[in-house]
């Protein structure tokens, strides 16, 4: 089952209200290391994040769309 989402939903909103979400990003990048695997794993998978969500949540066994349809 889905863990809470809260803290998705916290960064999606946090980078709606950002006047630069690429210097945002950047920060979050920086402060927190599970950000740099994440950006590592995007970038090993063609540097395409829709598609490394995709295919990460597949390899856990979560069906990537219902994860999106609870954040979104």
């Amino acid at each position: 089952m889905i863990q809470s989402l809260a803290p998705i939903k916290n960064i999606i909103n946090a980078l709606k209200a950002a006047k630069n979400p690429q210097a945002y990003i950047q920060e979050m990048i920086a402060a927190d290391p599970n950000m740099k695997k994440a950006i590592n794993y995007i970038n090993a998978n063609g540097g395409d994040p829709k598609k490394a969500f995709y295919k990460l949540a597949q390899e856990n066994g979560l069906n990537p769309e219902e994860i999106l349809h609870g954040i979104l």
